[in-house]
């Protein structure tokens, strides 16, 4: 019998669940994290926009400059905020989904961007994960 897929997670519900977690991992209160993003000029960023995007009731959808917003605000790369192993990201409810890690990373980077930090590193670490994913 073939290994079972890993469950599908709606991309919504991955940004929902890490804005979560990286906030309490800094020990924020929703409001800190929104005047930190009205620092970095989402002038309209209230705790109640925190609350939503964090799927506290109704949930809010984050724009591209939002999500980079957040990535500086909890000083982290996008990929903390928009993937979540070892499930598969749904981009689109009943849409394509990515399966792979690799899959997500391509969309991260062109394939002479991957092909470049490739040649380039010298992590023992970083370099064979991105060989195995890409």
């Amino acid at each position: 019998m073939a290994p079972r897929k890993p469950k599908k997670v709606a991309l919504s519900d991955v940004i929902a669940s890490a804005c979560k977690w990286h906030r309490e991992q800094h020990k924020w209160t929703q409001e800190q994290v929104a005047e930190k993003m009205r620092e970095q000029g989402f002038a309209n960023w209230a705790r109640t926009t925190v609350t939503e995007v964090e799927g506290s009731g109704r949930r809010r959808q984050v724009s591209v400059p939002e999500l980079l917003g957040l990535a500086i605000v909890f000083g982290c790369g996008l990929d903390a905020l928009l993937w979540d192993e070892p499930h598969r990201l749904e981009i689109v409810p009943g849409g394509v989904t990515l399966d792979k890690w690799g899959d997500f990373l391509s969309l991260l980077m062109s394939t002479e961007t991957l092909d470049d930090a490739l040649a380039r590193t010298n992590d023992k670490v970083v370099g064979p994960m991105l060989e195995r994913e890409y």
